[in-house]
Order: C-alpha cells, then sequence, then structure tokens
C-alpha cells in the first residue's frame, strides 16, 4: 500500500507537498498533479491525499486523507453557507474520506472522522527562511468567485481596485516598496499589478519569506503570515456584514488592525504600524487560535499520523 498526492490546483498542491515530502520513502507513491489529474493508474488499494473538496470526485473509490489548505475558515453564521460542502464540519465527504490533516484541534473535531490537528506545514520553510532585501509590503486578494456562498465568502476586491494606485503610493511613501500577489484563481492580478508599476509575485511562499508587512482581504495567507510574526492589515468590502459572525476572519480572530476604506488606509502611517508593531496584540490572539503550535514541524508530525493511519487499515 502507498499514499498518492493528487492536486487539481497550486493552492491544494503547497500544503499537501510540505507533509508528502515527510512520508517514509517507502510509503510515498505518486504527485499527481494539474486539473486533469486522476487516480486511475495508482492501485486500488492504495491512499490518496486530497486538498480541496474539488479533487474528492476525481479519485473513484480510492481511500482518501483530507488536508485543510486552509487556516480552518467556515462561513456557517449563515443559513446560505452553513455546512458547506468545501469548509470545515461538513458532514457531506462521502465515506472514503478516512482522514483529515486539520489547522487546530476544533477543526478536526468538527470532522467526527479520525484526525490531526497539525497546525500549518505549509509555512514550516518559510520558518527558517532570511530576506536582506529592502522593506516590502504585499497586496493580495481572495479569489473572486463569481457567485460566492456568502458575502463575507468572496473577495473585498471590487472596493478596492479603484483606489489601488492610492494604496501604492501610500505604501512607497511609508518606505516599503509594494509587491503585488493574488489567488491563484486569479492569474489576471498579474496584469492588474504591472499596470501600476507593482513587482508581482506569485509564489505565495516567496511572499511570506519576504515581505514586512502583508495587506489581504480575506485568506488564509493572513493567517500564515501572522503565524510567522509578519504584520497583517486587513481589508473590509462594505459587504462583509458586521452583524454575521462565522469566526475566525468574521470576525473573533482577525490578525490585524481592518481598515474600511481607502481614507482610512492612506491614513495609517504604515512604518509606524510595523515597526512598533501596533497589530501584535491582534496578530498573537489570532494566531494562538488558528494554528497548532508546530510551527516549523508540522510537516514531519502529520506526515507520521498519516502513516500511522495507514499502517492501521
Amino acid at each position: 500500500m502507498r499514499v498518492h498526492l493528487l492536486a487539481g490546483r497550486a493552492q491544494y498542491a503547497r500544503h499537501l507537498q510540505a507533509i508528502f515530502k515527510h512520508l517514509p520513502a517507502a510509503l510515498r507513491g505518486t504527485e499527481l498533479l494539474g486539473v486533469q489529474a486522476t487516480t486511475r493508474d495508482i492501485g486500488r488499494h492504495d491512499v490518496v491525499m486530497v486538498g480541496g473538496w474539488s479533487d474528492i470526485g476525481r479519485c473513484g473509490s480510492h481511500r482518501l486523507i483530507y488536508v485543510e489548505h486552509g487556516a480552518g475558515q467556515s462561513y456557517n453564521g449563515s443559513p446560505e453557507s452553513a455546512n458547506s460542502y468545501g469548509y470545515a464540519g461538513t458532514t457531506q465527504h462521502p465515506p472514503n474520506v478516512i482522514g483529515y490533516i486539520a489547522p487546530r484541534q476544533d477543526v478536526a473535531d468538527s470532522w467526527l472522522r479520525p484526525a490531526f490537528a497539525a497546525g500549518c506545514p505549509a509555512i514550516d520553510a518559510c520558518s527558517t527562511a532570511h530576506y536582506d532585501g529592502p522593506p516590502l509590503a504585499a497586496i493580495t486578494f481572495h479569489w473572486g468567485a463569481d457567485h460566492p456562498l456568502c458575502a463575507e465568502a468572496g473577495t473585498a476586491l471590487g472596493h478596492w481596485q479603484p483606489h489601488l494606485g492610492a494604496m501604492v503610493a501610500h505604501v512607497r511613501a511609508c518606505g516599503f516598496e509594494p509587491v503585488g500577489h493574488w489567488h491563484p484563481r486569479s492569474p489576471t492580478m498579474r496584469a492588474v499589478w504591472r499596470e501600476l508599476g507593482v513587482t508581482s509575485i506569485d509564489d505565495v511562499g516567496c511572499v511570506l519569506a519576504a515581505c514586512s508587512l502583508l495587506i489581504a482581504d480575506n485568506t488564509s495567507v493572513m493567517y500564515e503570515a501572522a503565524a510567522l510574526g509578519r504584520p497583517v492589515l486587513a481589508l473590509n468590502a462594505p459587504w462583509y456584514r458586521r452583524n454575521v459572525h462565522h469566526g475566525l476572519r468574521f470576525w473573533s480572530h482577525v490578525p490585524g488592525w481592518q481598515v474600511d476604506d481607502i481614507d482610512a488606509f492612506v491614513a495609517l502611517d504604515l512604518s509606524a504600524y510595523v515597526a512598533e508593531d501596533w497589530s501584535r496584540p491582534e496578530r498573537l490572539h489570532a494566531n494562538a487560535y488558528c494554528f497548532a503550535p508546530n510551527l516549523g514541524h508540522a510537516g514531519p508530525l502529520a506526515a507520521a499520523w498519516i502513516a500511522e493511519l495507514v499502517a492501521s487499515l
């Protein structure tokens, strides 16, 4: 019996690969990457690691281990998005999902199946990265789903895009070099950043290793940055409902100060925000809740748990 990796999208692969490389060599199978990947050529008794609900259906009847690719955000605060198939705690996953790797214990418990609270294996390598360049402020937005499950599950880009030029100018005025990033499902943002004269980096690991400040709307990368000790500034949108509470980003554990509009953004001294670490209480509060405290060795711990699970089958 072997354990394989199937990842249809890059945001899944980075979390899976951070665990997969630590599996014992005799257990480690094949990396199946890309939206056309399937499990048709692997042994029917083998196990497959997946990182997102959309990959479950491409694995046939193989037994699966579901590795959550985010911070455990769910949207159970409103009925239209409660218990959604793609988010933590749903009871809709098929029975061939035999185990879970989760960011923290309450998420692990929510699946009601064998699960391990690993933390965030994808940032293990970033925890020892060293950057000597000029201070960078990375700006990123979540994927702009055409039909998000609820208002909070979407992006704030529509609110901020008319002001990106002013945001970039303010970042530079505060002594930072702006860096543009984007969700893997929003590749057109590369052209947006280019038109603004902003260096863009698509590899989130490089962003996290180098940035002094992360500016973002709603993304698990906010929590990864916080776990690495990077200050975070959260961008809100008018359609993010303050009276709807999903938890985590909305609104119990935001990993930094929040700004609602461009006036508030340009009024904030970003240099002092970082240098004096004004948002440290929010970051520490969010980080203590979001990820199990395994920074730097979450991947090996998750791999060891998977090896034990597979040995028991």
